[in-house]
Parts: C-alpha cells; structure tokens; sequence
C-alpha cells in the first residue's frame, strides 16, 4: 500500500467513528471540522471523497414546526366564531 492509502484507511477510521458518534447526521463539511479538531489534517474534498466510496450519507434531520397558538387558544377560537 502506498502512503496515500494508508492514510485514508486512518483518515477513514476517524470519520466513522465521528459518524457513529454524531448518530449520523454530519456530512462533509462538519465532519471535516470535527476531523480537524481532533488533530488531522484534512480538506473537504478527501473527506468527501472517502465518506462518497464507503457510502457514508448523513440522514437527514426533520425539522419540526412549532404551532403559534396553543390548541385552547385554537378552541376558543372556534367557539367564538361558532357562536352568533
């Protein structure tokens, strides 16, 4: 194996622990600043690059819309147009 694997291999050990730990919603760009952080020295694009071959996808998060009234405020609001 050349350098360029071996490092990969490391590299890539790295981002699927990262991935576990993240409960798999980070993608390429904030899994590059936690490789970082943890002292490698990587760029975007191998990151990208090594999550893209080993099929390493973040799942998408959901977001959740908040209602801005509560349901008995939404109540009273049917009773009082229900009401003559």
């Amino acid at each position: 194996m050349c350098e360029r694997q071996r490092t990969d291999l490391k590299v890539l050990a790295h981002i699927r622990e990262h991935y576990a730990l993240s409960n798999r919603i980070y993608g390429r760009p904030r899994m590059t600043m936690e490789l970082r952080e943890a002292g490698l020295d990587v760029g975007e694009r191998r990151v990208g690059r090594l999550m893209k071959t080993n099929s390493i996808r973040p799942v998408p998060v959901q977001n959740r819309r908040k209602a801005n009234c509560s349901a008995s405020e939404i109540d009273a609001a049917i009773t009082a147009q229900a009401t003559p």
